[in-house]
């Protein structure tokens, strides 16, 4: 049986544990600006004096930087690796085993409040006023819609 009431406890401490080290969701902050203006940079010299190359308008590659870097930040934003390593080159992982849960969905849950931080806190202000002050295209059409959030699930 699914005890979701326990692996929402797990999401609750990420989250809270997330809220502590307020120095990380600013230099995170920093480095999505410093990452998008790079490729701003990038790009922006690439289409000098075009409009569109290969077919792809500027304003379509805005939006794609835009929109890769925040679907990289959330990728990021869960448990690193070596956390889970380090549990086991120390033996300690034997001590979760041992617990009344289940260890991968433990460390999914506790993702989940990790993302769901560093999204409310890092990269959905910024996002958002990229987007209320950047001309960047959005698809218009629910299929695309949809097809995107498929594909970025």
């Amino acid at each position: 049986m699914f005890r979701f009431r326990l692996y929402w406890t797990f999401t609750k401490k990420a989250f809270l544990r997330s809220a502590v080290y307020r120095f990380d969701v600013w230099s995170r902050l920093g480095s999505n600006l410093i990452f998008l203006l790079m490729w701003g940079s990038i790009w922006t010299a690439l289409y000098a004096g075009r409009e569109e190359a290969g077919g792809v308008s500027f304003e379509s590659m805005l939006t794609y930087i835009v929109v890769s870097q925040f679907l990289t930040g959330v990728n990021g934003a869960g448990t690193p690796l070596w956390e889970i390593q380090e549990k086991v080159r120390t033996g300690d992982i034997s001590l979760e085993l041992m617990r009344p849960f289940d260890v991968p969905l433990r460390y999914l849950f506790a993702d989940f409040g990790s993302v769901a931080f560093y999204i409310l806190t890092a990269l959905l202000p910024l996002y958002t006023v990229m987007f209320i002050f950047m001309d960047l295209t959005l698809p218009s059409g629910w299929e695309t819609w949809a097809l995107f959030i498929v594909s970025a699930l």
